[in-house]
């Protein structure tokens, strides 16, 4: 009778445990299939659509971090299903609707974006820095335009995937971005961008397009000011 009290413990244990790990990555395949909405949006020239749904599979991809962490449930299935998602709609999503948008122009940096997004899922990267700027920077860079308003040039989105493969460390984690208060709020834009009407949202993609160059020609610089002031302390 014992020993079946134990064995009937350890699978509800185990039934709780599975439970845990499968709530992130629902959430994961949620932001997957919001983005391939995204891409159908863009190849039926519903750019502000595809670009709502980027930005909203984009708060997904914060919040499956979030639940993870409270849960307790990282792993490294749940790392790789977030990777690959992260390259659909990071890459292979705004590459659509930039080449949709722009057409032979914008050929060049579309394919790139996608070189770019198969090389870097293949690169590890470390708890606190990326290796090479995040692959969110260019894809800010086609998205924001196209609720915003703002025209960014295609050679400032060309340079910002190439600094995607550029061996430069970027911030990754709350220690190493300088302001933990910003970081915790970082999904915040995406959320509000997806479902705010214009013009609030012509103001935050105004926003977070500048801050997304910024980032990316300082972004070393900030990840190398904190490792130097955490090896003081």
């Amino acid at each position: 009778m014992s020993s079946q009290v134990q064995r009937g413990s350890r699978d509800m244990s185990a039934s709780s445990s599975t439970r845990r790990y499968i709530i992130p990555d629902i959430i994961t395949l949620t932001a997957l299939a919001t983005s391939f909405e995204s891409i159908i949006s863009a190849a039926k020239l519903n750019f502000e659509l595809s670009s709502r749904l980027f930005f909203f599979a984009l708060f997904l991809d914060y919040l499956d971090g979030a639940v993870a962490r409270l849960l307790n449930a990282k792993s490294p299935h749940g790392e790789m299903l977030d990777r690959f998602t992260d390259r659909v709609n990071q890459c292979i999503a705004p590459a659509i609707l930039l080449s949709m948008r722009d057409g032979f122009i914008a050929q060049i940096p579309s394919v790139l974006l996608i070189i770019a997004g198969a090389i870097r899922i293949s690169m590890p990267k470390g708890e606190r820095h990326f290796n090479g700027a995040p692959t969110f920077i260019p894809a800010l860079l086609i998205e924001t335009p196209v609720l915003g308003g703002m025209s960014i040039p295609i050679a400032l989105v060309i340079i910002s995937i190439i600094m995607t493969l550029v061996p430069l460390r970027y911030p990754r984690s709350k220690e190493t971005a300088g302001s933990g208060f910003l970081w915790d709020l970082r999904f915040l834009p995406p959320l509000i961008i997806s479902i705010a009407p214009h013009p609030l949202v012509d103001v935050i993609c105004t926003f977070v397009s500048i801050l997304s160059l910024l980032i990316l020609f300082i972004g070393p610089f900030i990840y190398r000011k904190q490792e130097a002031k955490g090896k003081e302390e």
